[in-house]
């Protein structure tokens, strides 16, 4: 998969989980200048491997996994360490302010109001409903891009196959056609050679002589070559209706 996983807000520490298996499996002098702004000189790689160079591959990357909320609290950043770590700390404090708000909630709760503290807390629940489903439509993005190439492969193979059984198809009823002006032809001879047969008269006393086997044997001929071009004829037109 060639894109970094996308970030919604939700599930951050997955997020960068997912992030540095990702950036490390593209260049491990990548995830280093994200983390510890350090980067392992490798004279041996003929492509740019200097810190600016990779710094600018890094904050690529972290732009590309952010939807346009996470995108706008990153927006004034100057490197990729430092992207990464205000989204760090962003989503600490707002852990944090949370927290200290619900405690504060905690402490000011009395007798009177436990009906609005109720209230309140179905809202909640509601509310980390919403997030679930945010998180699993997520979940769900990144199996549709995995299950996307096979698809893809699946597609390819069907056209094919459609794309040979339509040949096969051009030539079985271009084979039909030939077949049917044989036949054609071969009516047209076995009339013609009737017409002769019953034009031709023999002089011979006998029921048998040459002229009227030599006849005999054409018409025969006939009869056998059509029987044949039928026959093939009809089996051609039970391939294609199978």
């Amino acid at each position: 998969m060639n894109k970094p996983p996308l970030f919604c807000g939700q599930n951050y520490p997955i997020w960068c989980i997912r992030m540095m298996f990702f950036i490390q499996s593209l260049d491990k002098n990548i995830w280093n200048v994200i983390s510890n702004n350090t980067y392992v000189h490798m004279p041996e790689i003929n492509s740019p491997s200097s810190k600016e160079h990779l710094d600018c591959m890094a904050q690529h990357i972290i732009v590309s996994a952010l939807d346009s909320d996470e995108l706008l609290k990153i927006s004034e950043c100057t490197s990729a360490k430092e992207m990464w770590d205000t989204l760090k700390e962003w989503h600490k404090n707002t852990r944090s302010v949370l927290k200290d708000k619900e405690e504060s909630y905690a402490d000011s709760i009395s007798s009177k109001n436990k009906l609005e503290v109720c209230i309140m807390t179905k809202g909640e629940s509601k509310s980390s409903q919403v997030s679930t489903t945010s998180s699993n439509k997520c979940e769900s993005y990144f199996q549709l891009l995995d299950a996307f190439p096979e698809i893809h492969e699946e597609a390819k193979r069907l056209t094919f196959s459609n794309n040979r059984l339509k040949c096969e198809n051009n030539k079985l009823k271009m084979r039909i056609t030939v077949m049917e002006k044989e036949l054609k032809q071969s009516k047209v001879d076995l009339e013609n050679s009737e017409l002769v047969y019953e034009q031709s008269s023999c002089k011979c006393n006998s029921n048998f002589c040459k002229i009227c086997e030599s006849l005999q044997e054409r018409v025969l001929y006939l009869v056998k070559t059509i029987d044949i071009i039928s026959k093939g004829k009809s089996n051609f037109e039970d391939v294609l209706a199978s």
